[in-house]
Formats: structure tokens, C-alpha cells, sequence
């Protein structure tokens, strides 16, 4: 278990191994970059999963490293136009912004605790399923059944090609394959999802909603009828129990088009995020904002990669 106090965490950004990590990101004071976390606790069994992982411990260690260097703030500040906020000698620090996908219990039995400790702001991308009385994403039934049965075996019971692109890209793109790995998951125990009462907690901690459709489809795949109704089914039930609109939007998937962007926009959106791990620009398209997940890394690895991200943006013309 990892065990670290802030007086370590600036020991270790002093040593001469992170020097580099830490000048770049020192040139690109006052640029922009959103994380997003997706499970934060155990991962499953190596080989079976779906949905990202990082341990609680690595999690809580990775806000405490970053927070030396970056200002951690809200998606209303980080989008807004005007200069962020100032720092120590009126030096702007890059300024970053945490973001979550998928209606996960972890989000509120690992990651908001950490949240709250350390006192970092963050935005929950949510579908609001367990308002409707609906059960887990299909790539969360897919997971468990890979835990159940492992990949060759499920392979061979979907009925998908031995030498395929794999199950998960199998999955994304092909419907009828998502409807019989919700018929083998009535074989096993259910995933959990995030129940209303979940959502309510993170409400009541202050922490940004925003919307991630109701059935994480592919948006670009769907014809224009049901483009339309995903950006917005399901909507007012989250925004009701998050007491106001969600103002940003998380494509399933990552994945957008122009005509879903546009759908999205017309949905009452402010902004919307890609999976592109991109920093943020005050000139970006805000329909099509970048996001980077970090990943289970820390120290270096972390402040390094962290640091690429920013630079990029900032030689980006």
C-alpha cells in the first residue's frame, strides 16, 4: 500500500531525476490540461479489463505529486477566457482539471474521499442509469463475463472470430454483439452501478455533473433520430437530482464526429470532450476538447508524461 505525505512528495520533486519533468512544465505556465479517471480501486484480474483502473493509493499519491507543480481547478474556470487565477510571484502555474466517466460506485467509495482530503475539485460524467432502474454499461457486463470465462472461452460463446480485432473493439461495433453479451451476463452477478443515492453524494459534495448518455453508444454510428435522442434522453432526471443543467458533455467512447458535435451544441451544451489526449487552447473547438487519462503511473512517469501533454499544447500552433 502506498503511504506518502506531502513532506515526501516535495522531497521527491527536488530530486535531480525530475529536474527535467519540471522545467517543462515550468515553461508552460498558464496552459490547460483535463484529466480523466475512470475505475479508481483494485483492477481486475490482469487480462480481463475493460474499464481503466487506478488503485486509490496511486490515485491520492498522483493529486498529491501533480499538486506541487499544477493548479488543480473546476471545468468553469479551467473554460473560462479570461487569465486564470494567479500563483505565488504572480506566476501562473499550468492549471489542470479532473474529470470521471461512467456511472462507477467507485467514484464515490474511492475517489470522492481522496477528492475531499486533499480538497481538488472534479466534474462526474454520469448517465444517470440507476435513476431509470437500469443495470451496468454492456462493457462493464463484458468485463465480468472475461473475469467469468476468459477472452478464447468468451470468444467462442459470442461467437466472434478467433483472430479478431478484439472483444472490446468487437463489441463497440457491432450492436448485435452487445446484445448477446447482455444475454450471457444473465449467467453471472451483475456489476454494480451508481445508485441515485451515489450521485446525491456527490452532489452534496460540491463535485460537477456532467452528462455521458443515457447507453454509451458510439454517437457517430447512430442515424440521425437516435443521434438526437441520446444526447438527451435521460437528461432531466440527472439534472434534477444535480439541482441544475449539466453544462459539458463526455462522448461515449470518446469518439465524435461533426454531426454529433453538432447535436450535442444544439442539446444546450457549453462544451463537450473527446477522447483526444490533448491539452485544452483557448482556440480549440469547444465541442471537441482533449482529455488525457493519466493511467496507473506515478512519480516520474506521471510528472513526465504530464509534462509532454502541456508542452505539446504549447508548441502547438
Amino acid at each position: 500500500m502506498i503511504r506518502v505525505t506531502r513532506r515526501v512528495v516535495t522531497s521527491f520533486l527536488r530530486a535531480p531525476r525530475v529536474n527535467g519533468a519540471l522545467r517543462t512544465l515550468a515553461r508552460v505556465r498558464g496552459h490547460r490540461l483535463v484529466l480523466v479517471y475512470h475505475r479508481v480501486g483494485a483492477p481486475v484480474r490482469p487480462g480481463s479489463e475493460i474499464i481503466p483502473s487506478v488503485p486509490a493509493d496511486m490515485f491520492r499519491l498522483q493529486l498529491q505529486t501533480l499538486g506541487e507543480v499544477v493548479d488543480f481547478v473546476t471545468l468553469d474556470e479551467l473554460l473560462q477566457d479570461e487569465p486564470l487565477r494567479p500563483t505565488v510571484g504572480d506566476r501562473r502555474r499550468p492549471a489542470v482539471a479532473l474529470t470521471f466517466d461512467d456511472d462507477l460506485p467507485s467514484h464515490v467509495e474511492h475517489a470522492l474521499p481522496v477528492l475531499q482530503e486533499l480538497g481538488v475539485p472534479a466534474a462526474f460524467f454520469l448517465s444517470g442509469r440507476g435513476l431509470h432502474g437500469l443495470g451496468a454499461y454492456w462493457f462493464q457486463d463484458l468485463e465480468a463475463l472475461l473475469v467469468a470465462y476468459g477472452e478464447q472461452h468468451l470468444a467462442a460463446m459470442l461467437r466472434v472470430p478467433e483472430h479478431s480485432e478484439g472483444l472490446m473493439l468487437a463489441c463497440e461495433r457491432d450492436r448485435d454483439l452487445r446484445r448477446r453479451v447482455r444475454e450471457l451476463a444473465t449467467r453471472i452477478p451483475a456489476p454494480e452501478i451508481l445508485q441515485p443515492e451515489g450521485i446525491a453524494a456527490l452532489v452534496a459534495a460540491n463535485m460537477a455533473i456532467g452528462f455521458h448518455t443515457l447507453d454509451h453508444d458510439i454517437l457517430p454510428d447512430l442515424d440521425d433520430r437516435m443521434l438526437e435522442e441520446a444526447v438527451s434522453r435521460g437528461l432531466q432526471e440527472l439534472a434534477t437530482i444535480a439541482g441544475a443543467n449539466p453544462k459539458y458533455f463526455a462522448y461515449p467512447h470518446g469518439k465524435c464526429d461533426t454531426r454529433s458535435a453538432a447535436a450535442v451544441e444544439r442539446a444546450g451544451f457549453k462544451a463537450a470532450f473527446t477522447g483526444m489526449p490533448h491539452a485544452v487552447r483557448r482556440t480549440d473547438d469547444r465541442y471537441r476538447l482533449g482529455r488525457w487519462e493519466p493511467g496507473p503511473v506515478a512519480g516520474q512517469d506521471l510528472l513526465s508524461k504530464t509534462a509532454v501533454r502541456l508542452h505539446r499544447s504549447a508548441s502547438s500552433p
